[in-house]
């Protein structure tokens, strides 16, 4: 299960939990990337474990979100990895893909149909109650909010846990929000 929420505004920034794997509603792993950096952009994948491995490798090696055409690009790794699936002639994925830069957030479906998304948005199982935080928020969504966002998300969504990861084209910080004054704490 997975929460990844992105903004563009006033920073481009994307926060995600690291859950990787639950299994039976165990938690086998807490340790996983799900947002890469490629150049201008943040890239985040919730979905099925291989095809978020594949385009997240692909991602960090520069060879996917570089090209206009992002979405077939998307596919063709897919393709050449052996993910896609194939239904009455119709190619999907197991996956869903989030893109924050500065000029919006993106969504990419499994059926590669792209949606822009505004300033802000959200992807897996936590979603929609990221968003309904998101939709409360007024003025800018920046680094707290999205952490905000993640720990709805956790309290309402019983496979995300903290702590989260906070991406910016800059770094990446993981942390949680303290109990008490809601402030960002890193954890070490």
């Amino acid at each position: 299960m997975t929460i990844i929420v992105a903004t563009s505004k006033p920073d481009v920034l994307m926060a995600s939990d690291r859950i990787v794997v639950s299994v039976g509603g165990k938690i086998v792993s807490t340790a996983g990337v799900k947002v890469a950096v490629d150049g201008g952009m943040l890239v985040g994948v919730a979905g099925g474990f291989r095809e978020c491995q594949v385009i997240l490798r692909a991602v960090g090696a520069g060879t996917v979100m570089s090209c206009v055409d992002w979405p077939e690009r998307v596919r063709q790794v897919l393709r050449e990895a052996g993910c896609l699936k194939a239904e009455s002639g119709t190619e999907s994925m197991d996956a869903e893909v989030i893109v924050a830069w500065k000029a919006g957030v993106f969504y990419l479906g499994g059926y590669f149909d792209i949606c822009d998304l505004g300033t802000y948005g959200a992807i897996g199982d936590g979603a929609p109650y990221a968003l309904g935080y998101l939709e409360s928020v007024e003025g800018d969504v920046g680094h707290r909010e999205l952490a905000k966002a993640c720990k709805v998300a956790e309290r309402r969504c019983a496979a995300i846990r903290g702590p989260f990861e906070v991406v910016s084209l800059t770094g990446r910080e993981i942390g949680d929000l303290h109990p008490r004054d809601g402030g960002w704490r890193p954890v070490a």
